[in-house]
C-alpha cells in the first residue's frame, strides 16, 4: 500500500499555488481565483449569448449562494456588470467589463507563462502519466 499521497498532493497544491502567484505576479497580472477566472472565462466565450447566473451555477456546478457570491465580488470590483433583462427584470444579464475582459486577456497570457513553466520541467512521457491518473482520480472523486 502506497502510503503519503493525501500529504504529497496537499504539498504540491500548495507549490503550485506558490508559482501561480509568482508567475501571475511577474507578468504584472492580479490574481483571482480559479472560480473567478472562469466566470471570466465563460462570459468572454458566451458574449454573444444571454448569460445569467443560472448558466454561471450550470457551467461551474455550483450552487446558487455560492454563484451569486462570485458574480457580486467580480461585479464589486468591475469586472463584471449585471443589467435588469428586459423580457423579466427578475432576471440579471451578466456581462464582462473592458476591465474583466482585460483582466481575462492577461491571466490567459500568465496562464501560458505557466504552462511554458511545466513544460520546461516535464516530459511528454510525464504528461501522459499525469493525464492517466488524472482521469482515473477525477472519475473516482467525481463519483
Amino acid at each position: 500500500m502506497y502510503k503519503g499521497f493525501s500529504k504529497k498532493t496537499k504539498r504540491l497544491e500548495q507549490l503550485i499555488n506558490k508559482k501561480v502567484s509568482q508567475v501571475f505576479a511577474q507578468s504584472g497580472v492580479e490574481t483571482i481565483s480559479y472560480s473567478s477566472f472562469s466566470v471570466l472565462e465563460y462570459l468572454e466565450t458566451h458574449q454573444d449569448s444571454n448569460v445569467f447566473q443560472k448558466d454561471i451555477e450550470r457551467a461551474l456546478s455550483v450552487n446558487r449562494a455560492t454563484a451569486s457570491k462570485m458574480i457580486k465580488l467580480l461585479t464589486k470590483k468591475g469586472y463584471v456588470s449585471q443589467k435588469p433583462f428586459s423580457e423579466d427584470a427578475r432576471y440579471k444579464l451578466l456581462f464582462l467589463t473592458d476591465t474583466g475582459r482585460a483582466l481575462y486577456q492577461a491571466d490567459v497570457k500568465a496562464a501560458s507563462n505557466l504552462d511554458q513553466f511545466f513544460n520546461d520541467v516535464l516530459s511528454t512521457e510525464d504528461f501522459e502519466a499525469f493525464d492517466r491518473m488524472y482521469e482515473k482520480l477525477e472519475k473516482e472523486l467525481s463519483k
